[in-house]
């Protein structure tokens, strides 16, 4: 939600994609296109959306998918490797997929770093061997995107 709305973090998260590098390589698990959608909804319904900025939201948000955010699908190895995220570190469902779907590109990639403000999936990642961390809150977010460059 950081890159469609501004709030603590939008700054960090406009400078990784505005900003991006040719060797950077964004991808998400497919889940979050439903993430986004609910968090919306959510908004909206709460009444921190107005109908129109919910539609531009939205909007954004599909015209990423393919063209700055590869969609990543959630497969039966996907959901293996989640069930085993979950049982070592004991995180919700879909954090366990984000995390999962991340370890699959440890092989292919030299850094993978996931992105997230959530302190218990920071905290997972930071134990996992293979990830980096980068919460976009951080007072050094700006600084850890451009040393991971």
């Amino acid at each position: 939600m950081k890159r469609y709305r501004t709030e603590l973090g939008t700054e960090a998260v406009r400078e990784l994609v505005g900003n991006r590098s040719p060797e950077d390589v964004f991808v998400t698990s497919q889940i979050t296109t439903l993430e986004v959608e609910a968090a919306a909804a959510r908004a909206l319904r709460g009444r921190m959306l107005e109908q129109e900025a919910y539609d531009v939201l939205l909007g954004w948000s599909a015209q990423d998918v393919g063209r700055v955010f590869a969609l990543y699908p959630v497969t039966g190895e996907t959901i293996r490797k989640a069930i085993d995220v979950t049982r070592t570190h004991g995180l919700r469902a879909g954090d366990a997929v984000h995390v999962a779907t991340a370890l699959e590109f440890t092989g292919s990639r030299s850094v993978v770093v996931l992105v997230t403000s959530d302190k218990e999936l920071l905290t997972v990642v930071a134990r996992e061997r293979w990830l980096v961390g980068l919460d976009p809150q951080g007072p050094d977010a700006i600084e850890q995107i451009r040393i991971l460059r």
